[in-house]
């Protein structure tokens, strides 16, 4: 398909512009099927409009659209590039990713809310034709842990830990959604980072919280490998059955899991016996105390050390310690009270 004239054209700050066309496209919405013709023209830019009326503003909205957008595709990867935001409608980018459209199809092309409502899609085969030197997913992938495999952290006395807690927002992505609670493309970036011999023989350890991570099947690719921290924080991870399936043979010296509602089940945290020889701390606990009894009162505190205390005179500091994962100790002091006849 070549584009004699442009209709718009999308511009980047370090990749070709891309330049789209309606005339000779073909527009799909609420139907399940189309024809398999219109996507067999192999790297061609297809574009995907989400029709929400105006009921959604700001960055939350947008927000929303794209996750039940990746849930409808889960499975399957979709890197949605050049997110547009409109009055009645927002509109991206998409190409390589016919299992994830015929995903949105098998869901009538339309998308449910979280308050069960429900946003069409309107599909448009064949926007643009892909040019070498424009815009590539994988390529902004490996750019941007090819910039933090340079600054690594230092994790217990030891560095080489690979940082990737809100991977999503890199400076590299401004043009690019990339969800790693896609579990394709969560995948995807374990399979660069574990087939870069040369940076991957450096990485000592992994930071992956915040991410919105559901399954951390991906990290299979990671067997045999031992790690000093594997940071699973903050995310969605639901399943402890799945989890210890997951991780059988990945081993780190501790595993963080605090902030995933795995941790709030009435099973935890017995429900990870299966994997507690993989690891030495579970969210900073010896294994071999890992019990709903275990009270750090009871082994490691030193309750007469200096701390930081919080009373009446200074109750405003306890906002410093909101996203603290340490231990805190609570005194009760007793009074006594004279009566007086």
């Amino acid at each position: 398909m070549a584009i004699s004239r442009s209709d718009e054209v999308y511009q980047f700050s370090n990749n070709l512009p891309i330049e789209v066309s309606y005339k000779n496209t073909t527009a799909y919405s609420r139907c399940n099927t189309y024809d398999p013709r219109v996507i067999a023209q192999g790297n061609a830019w297809h574009q995907i409009v989400v029709q929400h009326n105006g009921k959604f503003g700001g960055r939350d909205g947008m927000a929303e659209i794209l996750q039940v957008i990746f849930e409808a595709v889960e499975g399957e990867e979709l890197f949605p590039v050049a997110y547009r935001r409109g009055v009645k409608d927002d509109r991206f980018l998409v190409r390589n990713c016919k299992a994830a459209i015929n995903k949105l199809f098998e869901h009538n092309l339309r998308v449910q809310l979280s308050d069960a409502s429900f946003v069409h899609l309107e599909v448009h085969f064949n926007v643009g034709d892909y040019k070498f030197g424009q815009i590539s997913p994988h390529a902004k992938l490996l750019e941007a842990l090819n910039r933090l495999y340079t600054c690594m952290e230092r994790v217990n006395g030891v560095d080489g830990i690979l940082n990737l807690c809100r991977f999503n927002t890199q400076m590299e992505f401004c043009d690019l959604v990339v969800n790693m609670g896609n579990r394709a493309v969560f995948e995807t970036i374990c399979n660069l980072i574990y087939g870069n011999d040369d940076k991957f023989r450096l990485v000592k350890g992994l930071i992956l919280s915040d991410n919105g991570i559901t399954t951390v099947a991906p990290l299979k690719v990671f067997a045999g490998a031992e790690f000093v921290v594997l940071d699973l924080s903050k995310n969605k991870i639901t399943s402890s059955s799945r989890l210890c399936r997951d991780l059988s043979e990945v081993k780190a010296d501790e595993l963080l899991l605090a902030g995933n509602p795995i941790t709030t089940g009435n099973n935890y945290p017995e429900c990870l016996r299966p994997i507690q020889k993989n690891f030495k701390l579970i969210d900073g606990i010896p294994v071999e105390n890992l019990s709903k009894l275990y009270s750090p009162l009871d082994y490691e505190v030193d309750i007469n050390s200096n701390g930081h205390r919080v009373d009446l005179n200074n109750k405003k500091d306890i906002l410093k310690f909101q996203q603290s994962n340490d231990w805190h100790a609570i005194v009760v002091k007793q009074i006594k009270w004279l009566l007086l006849d």
